[in-house]
């Protein structure tokens, strides 16, 4: 559900103002409400520099390096002097290597001449002169002529060097190559150097990973920067320049509390009725299971203030939807205990919503996996413990009809839902034509299936006139009833709507028949038991079944949330839009 939220005004006296809105920031709970857009002129330089500072912390922090305390870390000017500059040096270094390796590569194809005693005939007045040519057009009166060594014969290009008293190339029908500056030697000393000095230098960004808390204080320092000069932004002066007006937002659960610290305060406020114009912030206050399925629902958009918050019943959906799409009893156990060890082992203390939610996913597949008996594909009627519940297994057909009656319970409860919040929004009139949409689908599943006829067929009809006359409540006759008639064309999407849930069927038994492949390509390579064959039995196991889990389990995360987002979303009505409740405090904000 949606926290209700009370608006304030606040007037305070302009030399009063900067401790009174110390004091608001202390509270930590008032939503400062928007008047101008953007950022404050002041803020921008710090919220790019904050950015700057959160992109280096995250780089520090991939290292995966303990953090050193707070108190022995250096200030945070230091830290990025020195970051700076070994992230300059590693690229420097990055390029130095690069070009070594080129260096290195082109020189492989004169590691067989000796160059250096070339450069000492140099010195000595003998110079020497490298070409090549196609094979075709050499010339073999010109080692007559010339001094001429080869050095590379292949059947389509050769390679020589003529020798001569005189630093320019006599006049030869090929093309002149110029050898590197550097021996082979040289270069492969100049690649370990530049390796040492990568390690040395990873070393360094290492130690500086430990103090990386430097940058996260850092960046409270400036996030607190950034949210006073915000408040300032927003406030509003009168003509005189004397008094300053302030509006903010307060969850309702912080009301009374908040009141009585103003009146302890210099400054005059006024709880303000709240309009239907107003961009009321966002704040999700749902209980212990829902609110573990708000980071899902956020991914899509948060519901605006004057509708109903869909978290709450999704979440279930969802659950199963997972459950049904693993489907499996061993990958579930196998996803429980993951979870459950990380969620109480230290690393995983930031993580423990987000285990606790896998948990409850990870209890539906086993759930859905005795109710399929599946057990790493295997039958659970294969263990004399499971027997007695193999006449309640369901099978394909079953298991099909089911996704289905599961798909129309929730749009029929999306329907309900939509019922509800286009009242809440606009009226009651505003909630007879989704009244009349769930009533016809009611009436048609009775109709379907031939319950409690002929009154299916009125049920049926009395839904359709709904939306045949309300659709547009506000319109005469006439246009209601066209608007009615453009709404029933939809009524086919609602069929593809349902048809969508098959994919819960189709996805569990998809795994179940790639772990059945598994099983039996491992069971075939076990053959008679040897050593070998067990070896081979275990490898295929894993990685199969690996591949198999990790897939399986990606595809019960994304396609839930597509049944969520754009079958039951839709048919729910949502709109979403909302804004983050963010209140006004010294704690980092999550939107800079």
């Amino acid at each position: 559900m949606i926290a209700r939220m009370h608006k304030y005004i606040f007037v305070a006296h302009h030399d009063d103002f900067r401790d009174f809105l110390e004091d608001l920031r202390e509270s930590g709970v008032a939503h400062i409400r928007e008047h101008q857009q953007g950022w404050a002129p002041a803020s921008e330089e710090l919220v790019a520099k904050w950015q700057r500072y959160k992109a280096w912390h995250q780089m520090l922090e991939d290292r995966q390096v303990p953090a050193l305390p707070d108190d022995q870390c250096p200030l945070a000017h230091d830290l990025v002097r020195e970051l700076e500059s070994r992230i300059e040096w590693r690229y420097a270094l990055e390029q130095s290597l690069q070009n070594l390796k080129a260096q290195i590569s082109l020189l492989q194809e004169w590691e067989d001449v000796p160059l250096g005693h070339f450069r000492q005939l140099a010195q000595n007045g003998v110079y020497a002169h490298f070409s090549r040519c196609p094979a075709r057009t050499f010339q073999p009166e010109w080692k007559n002529r010339f001094t001429l060594v080869t050095f590379r014969e292949g059947t389509d290009t050769v390679h020589f060097v003529l020798l001569t008293d005189r630093p320019a190339a006599p006049e030869i029908d090929a093309e002149p190559l110029s050898p590197p500056d550097m021996d082979p030697a040289d270069l492969h000393a100049r690649h370990g150097e530049v390796l040492a000095q990568i390690e040395e230098n990873e070393r360094g960004l290492n130690a500086l990973a430990a103090r990386r808390n430097a940058l996260r204080q850092a960046m409270d320092a400036l996030a607190g920067a950034v949210s006073w000069h915000q408040a300032m932004y927003q406030s509003r002066k009168d003509d005189s320049g004397k008094l300053i007006y302030l509006e903010a937002w307060v969850p309702d659960e912080h009301r009374k509390a908040f009141e009585h610290r103003l009146d302890q305060g210099q400054i005059v406020w006024m709880n303000l009725p709240v309009t239907p114009e107003d961009d009321i912030p966002v704040l999700l206050n749902n209980n212990r299971f829902a609110r573990l399925f708000q980071p899902i629902g956020k991914l899509f958009a948060l519901p605006s203030a004057s509708e109903l918050d869909l978290t709450a019943y999704f979440a279930p959906f969802f659950t199963l939807f997972f459950g049904l799409c693993l489907g499996d009893l061993g990958y579930g156990a196998l996803l429980f205990l993951a979870g459950t060890v990380f969620k109480y082992l230290p690393a995983g203390k930031p993580y423990r919503e987000a285990l606790t939610l896998l948990q409850w996913l990870s209890f539906a597949t086993m759930v859905v996996g005795v109710i399929t008996g599946s057990l790493f594909s295997i039958p659970l009627a294969n263990f004399a413990f499971f027997k007695p519940l193999a006449p309640y297994v369901l099978q394909s057909d079953q298991l099909f009809e089911l996704a289905l009656w599961i798909g129309l319970v929730q749009i029929a409860a999306g329907m309900l839902i939509r019922v509800f919040n286009r009242a809440l929004q606009f009226g009651w009139v505003y909630g007879l034509a989704p009244a009349g949409w769930l009533i016809a689908l009611v009436g048609a599943v009775m109709m379907w299936n031939e319950w409690a006829a002929p009154s299916n067929v009125w049920i049926t009809l009395t839904g359709t006139a709904l939306i045949l006359l309300f659709s547009e409540p506000k319109g005469n006759i006439f246009k209601r009833v066209g608007l009615g008639l453009w709404e029933l064309y939809g009524a086919s999407g609602l069929v593809g709507d349902m048809l969508s849930y098959i994919r819960l069927f189709a996805l569990g038994l998809s795994s179940s028949i790639l772990g059945l492949v598994v099983n039996d390509i491992a069971m075939s390579v076990k053959g008679d038991g040897s050593i070998i064959g067990w070896l081979f039995f275990l490898i295929i196991l894993a990685v199969g079944h690996g591949m198999n889990f990790f897939l399986a389990t990606l595809s019960a995360f994304v396609h839930p949330m597509r049944l969520t987002f754009v079958e039951f979303y839709k048919n729910a009505g949502f709109s979403g839009g909302g804004k983050p409740y963010l209140p006004f405090s010294k704690k980092l904000n999550p939107e800079l």
